[in-house]
């Protein structure tokens, strides 16, 4: 494991963005493609804002990414409270996203069907190999210490 010291917020999220560039360009020329589960809340708003940013938009061949969400809350995609919405303003829309690729939680339906109904968008994505995102963020804490998981791609069997 690697442990990355930052001495302030601003160094943090270039940081992270620069990581975040560097996983997706690995991906894509491993894969052809780049699967990240984003975090909700606030803390990854300034993340989302900077990788749309001009800096590193230019960076990433944008078509090949799939958005996931690792966090949402059960409310309405236009509530302010919604994660998708949040990740919509600060990154999705900026980077003139292809719906294609951008997979939100239904909220119009039960808990229990939306976990169903995106377990099943999840497979299909993944067309029958195990599910294995290539960045999976997992957000921000009090003292704004990123936490995230990249799993190892093992190819095609």
């Amino acid at each position: 494991m690697k442990i990355n010291l930052f001495n302030t917020e601003d160094e943090v999220l270039e940081g992270l963005a620069n990581y975040f560039v560097d996983t997706a360009k690995k991906s894509i020329a491993a894969h052809g493609q780049f699967s990240v589960a984003l975090s909700g809340g606030n803390s990854p708003k300034k993340l989302y804002k900077l990788l749309a940013s001009p800096k590193f938009k230019s960076q990433v061949e944008w078509k090949k990414v799939h958005f996931f969400f690792g966090d949402e809350r059960y409310v309405p995609h236009d509530s302010p409270l919604s994660n998708y919405l949040m990740a919509k303003k600060a990154l999705l829309e900026p980077l003139e996203l292809s719906y294609r690729q951008i997979f939100p939680v239904n909220t119009s339906v039960s808990p229990d069907e939306a976990a169903i109904r995106y377990t099943n968008d999840i497979k299909l994505y993944f067309a029958g190999v195990e599910p294995c995102f290539d960045l999976v963020l997992l957000g921000a804490g009090r003292q704004f210490t990123y936490r995230f998981a990249v799993p190892t791609y093992a190819g095609p069997n």
